[in-house]
């Protein structure tokens, strides 16, 4: 029984750090893949749908990139 619950926290610990750093991974892949649009910093006022709206995508302000790459 001890040796059976060792592995499954072995296997907890292993699996949670492979989950990190495999969601690292995409999401620095999905912030860098952003470099490829052409997007006009323009940080005027704009309503948007809730949840998930997101002003167009030709213009944005910092927080829209790290939440265009979140999404």
């Amino acid at each position: 029984m001890k040796k059976n619950l060792q592995r499954l926290i072995i296997l907890l610990i292993t699996s949670s750090h492979l989950f990190c750093l495999s969601f690292a991974q995409r999401l620095s892949d999905a912030s860098l893949e952003r470099l490829q649009f052409d997007v006009t910093y323009d940080g005027k006022y704009l309503k948007i749908d809730y949840p998930g709206g997101d002003v167009p995508s030709d213009i944005g302000v910092c927080t829209d990139v790290i939440i265009r790459s979140y999404r």
